[in-house]
């Protein structure tokens, strides 16, 4: 049996990554389970109540946006590990979420202070 597999009895699983790299592609394959399992391939059917996906708006260096077909594939296939801004701040071009995904809000309102105030919370 696979470790996949042997995975999906469990129903509140916590990993951790050596690199936040392979994080977000435990993310990605955690996401696309979701959309194989809940949404249509057909093109009029809207996607459940439970998906969301929210696009950044990419800008190139000049101050233009990126094209449809570029867009496109920053948010299929990159996550924050992969995309920088010109600060050198990561930014995940798509935020996708589904209905008990676990995720952490964080203030920065206290940094001069050298604390973070984070919350965890779930869909």
């Amino acid at each position: 049996m696979h470790l996949k597999e042997e995975l999906k009895q469990f129903s509140d699983v916590s990993y951790a990554c050596f690199t936040h790299k392979e994080r977000c592609s435990v993310a990605t394959a955690v996401f696309d389970d979701h959309v194989k399992k809940y949404c249509s391939t057909e093109k009029d059917i809207q996607p459940p109540m439970k998906t969301l996906i929210i696009e950044a708006d990419i800008y190139k260096s000049n101050g233009s946006l990126h094209d449809n077909v570029i867009h496109s594939q920053l948010v299929r296939l990159c996550a924050d590990e992969s995309v920088k801004t010109s600060n050198r701040d990561r930014v995940d071009p798509a935020l996708k979420l589904s209905s008990g995904c676990p995720f952490i809000i964080n203030s920065n309102d206290h940094m001069d202070q050298k604390m973070l105030e984070k919350e965890l919370c779930v869909i």
